[in-house]
C-alpha cells in the first residue's frame, strides 16, 4: 500500500508516500531523488441490461525523497491520468518507460491493449513505441531498460504471458513473428 524505502540492511526505514494503493513495481529516478510507482484503483459499470462488471485500472505517480524527509509523505505528483499507466521504469537519461493500456479508460472494451510508451519525468511527451499498436494482437508490457538501450518486455499473446523478449529501441518495429 504505502512506499517505503531502506538501507539495504533493512536499517533506517522511511516512508516516503503514504497511499494505500500503490501496486506493483517502483523505479528509482537517475538521481536517486525521486520513486516513480503505480497506484491501482477499480471501475465499476452496469450496462443498461443489468450487465456490467468491475475492473481495475491504474495510474504512474512520483515521490518524492525530500519532501518525505522533511516529514510530508502526502507529497506526490500524478504522471499518467488515462487510467492504463503501470510499471514505470526510469531511463538513465531521465525519461521513464512504461506499460500503458491503451484501452483503460473504455468502459465497454473487450481487451486491453497494452504497449510500452516513453515519458518525459513531468507526465508530458508521451509516446507509444510501436506505430502498429493499432493493429497488434500481442502486448509487450513491464519495460525495463539496460544501459545500452536494450529493452526487456513480457511477450503476451494467445490470452498470456509467453516469456521475455528483448529487443533494441532502434528495433522495437520489429516483426511480432520474429519476437516470438
Amino acid at each position: 500500500g504505502d512506499i517505503l524505502v531502506m538501507d539495504a540492511d533493512g536499517q533506517n526505514q522511511m516512508r516516503i508516500a503514504e497511499v494505500k494503493n500503490a501496486d506493483g513495481r517502483l523505479s528509482w529516478s537517475p538521481d536517486g531523488k525521486r520513486v516513480a510507482y503505480t497506484r491501482g484503483g477499480k471501475v465499476t459499470f452496469q450496462e443498461p441490461e443489468n450487465s456490467g462488471g468491475q475492473k481495475k485500472v491504474y495510474d504512474i505517480f512520483i515521490a518524492y525523497l525530500d519532501s518525505a524527509k522533511s516529514g510530508n509523505t502526502f507529497w506526490w505528483r500524478r504522471l499518467t491520468a488515462d487510467l492504463g499507466g503501470r510499471d514505470p521504469e526510469w531511463n538513465p537519461d531521465g525519461t521513464i518507460y512504461f506499460t500503458r493500456d491503451l484501452n483503460a479508460n473504455t468502459v465497454n472494451a473487450t481487451f486491453p491493449n497494452y504497449q510500452i510508451c516513453t515519458m518525459d519525468p513531468d507526465g508530458g511527451n508521451q509516446t507509444i513505441l510501436r506505430k502498429d499498436w493499432q493493429t497488434m494482437k500481442e502486448w509487450f508490457m513491464s519495460p525495463t531498460i539496460s544501459p545500452k538501450g536494450d529493452i526487456a518486455f513480457v511477450h503476451v499473446y494467445d490470452g498470456k504471458p509467453q516469456g521475455i523478449a528483448v529487443l533494441n529501441k532502434a528495433n522495437i518495429m520489429k516483426s511480432t513473428d520474429s519476437v516470438k
